[in-house]
């Protein structure tokens, strides 16, 4: 399932379902764990240490359920190989001449 994270201080509201709302129904529907991938925070950095790892890890623990999340891809061999390539593509379709 499909969730999103770092809703801001109020009167601020961000994408809809909240990570913690999806927790809270997987417990609720008799689920064992969560899974978090954050797919936007391609780094480690501290908000989405405090977002991904503890806060969701806090709220999973409350809710009973298992915790486990992925690694950033930061710059593993994979990701920066993957930008590479689609540089380098990027590149030859801009020096096309229409």
């Amino acid at each position: 399932m499909l969730a999103y994270r770092s809703a801001g201080p109020a009167p601020q509201t961000w994408l809809k379902p909240d990570v913690f709302d999806r927790m809270e129904e997987v417990a609720q529907e008799g689920g064992k764990a969560v899974f978090v991938c954050d797919l936007l925070s391609l780094t480690e950095n501290v908000e989405a240490i405090f977002d991904c790892r503890i806060n969701s890890r806090l709220k999973a623990e409350a809710c009973g359920l298992e915790f486990v999340s992925t690694e950033f891809l930061n710059d593993s061999a994979d990701y920066i190989d993957a930008l590479a390539a689609m540089i380098h593509e990027r590149m030859i379709q801009s020096s096309t001449v229409y």
